[in-house]
């Protein structure tokens, strides 16, 4: 069995990214159904190598940044 979620984040800027997990206790069956199905559809994945809360931290450096504001 294999779970597939798909988290959308979307930031107050109206920006928006995606993230999927797959659950399971055969990863190589996951491996070979992501090869197979999602990146044979041309949808293109690379790792995360950040949770989502690091992600809208960046988010907000960037946008303090862009404004010259900063918090804390």
């Amino acid at each position: 069995k294999l779970v597939l979620e798909v988290d959308r984040l979307l930031f107050p800027d109206g920006s928006e990214a995606y993230e999927h997990e797959i659950e399971t206790g055969d990863p190589p069956r996951a491996e070979a159904w992501v090869r197979d199905t999602i990146i044979a559809a041309g949808v293109r994945l690379e790792p995360q190598r950040m949770t989502k809360m690091e992600r809208f931290l960046e988010w907000l450096d960037r946008k303090d940044a862009h404004e010259g504001t900063c918090h804390g």
